[in-house]
């Protein structure tokens, strides 16, 4: 049995790439009869700052939007709204957070095309670690952008004696050399915008699930490196 979650950041709308790492870890789960889990990382720093009440608004659009495109979570939680019982379990586990404002320096460049590497912070990734325990979960599907993060959640797992969840990174959505993301170039790709022109949500998760969407107002042809991923 396959636990799966989908992390989304509550910093915006939701755009084709999540959707494709969402429909993946939904399926992976349901086929095996486990469960599928949308955990919003709201507790992230440069998230905080915005307050309680815009993040939450934040997550109700794109949960939202999620239930639109038909995703049936077993659960919806908000990393926020369980940061204090994370933390207790932390400090049960003899865990100190350690200081750090500033996240590790990763490179910037990997590969051709660009990919932007999430800048991984120890402390979040921890506490990530522990959310995932309690959850069950024992599968991570992530976008290669997050491999910065294996390590650390490697080293935190053994250090806390727990088990290590399966880790599966997958290349990102593109088009015409074009990165599938909110900050580089979505030239329509955003759910919001989807919507907007007429796509419904058999349309966009049959064809994010296939890997492959032509935009009918201009003609751009999205396609993934790999027909599927390879578990």
């Amino acid at each position: 049995m396959i636990n799966t979650r989908f992390n989304p950041s509550a910093n915006g709308g939701l755009h084709l790439g999540h959707v494709y790492i969402a429909l993946i870890n939904e399926a992976l789960a349901r086929n095996s009869g486990g469960g599928f889990f949308v955990r919003w990382d709201d507790n992230n720093p440069p998230y905080k700052i915005w307050g309680r009440e815009r993040l939450d608004a934040v997550c109700a659009a794109q949960r939202e939007e999620l239930e639109w495109l038909g995703f049936r979570a077993d659960a919806w939680i908000q990393q926020s709204r369980i940061e204090e019982e994370t933390t207790a379990e932390l400090a049960a586990l003899g865990w100190v957070p350690m200081a750090e404002d500033d996240p590790i320096h990763t490179p910037e460049l990997i590969s051709e095309p660009y990919i932007p590497l999430y800048p991984c912070t120890p402390t979040l990734t921890a506490y990530k670690v522990v959310m995932d325990w309690q959850m069950g979960v024992n599968l991570l599907v992530r976008g290669i952008d997050l491999i910065t993060e294996y390590a650390h959640y490697q080293y935190y797992c053994r250090m806390f004696d727990l088990p290590q969840p399966r880790h599966v990174y997958l290349p990102r959505l593109g088009m015409a050399g074009w990165d599938i993301s909110k900050s580089h170039g979505t030239h329509g790709a955003t759910i919001m915008e989807l919507r907007s022109a007429g796509y419904t949500p058999g349309q966009i998760r049959d064809m994010v699930g296939k890997a492959c969407l032509r935009w009918y107002v201009n003609g751009w042809t999205l396609e993934n490196i790999k027909p599927e991923p390879r578990l």
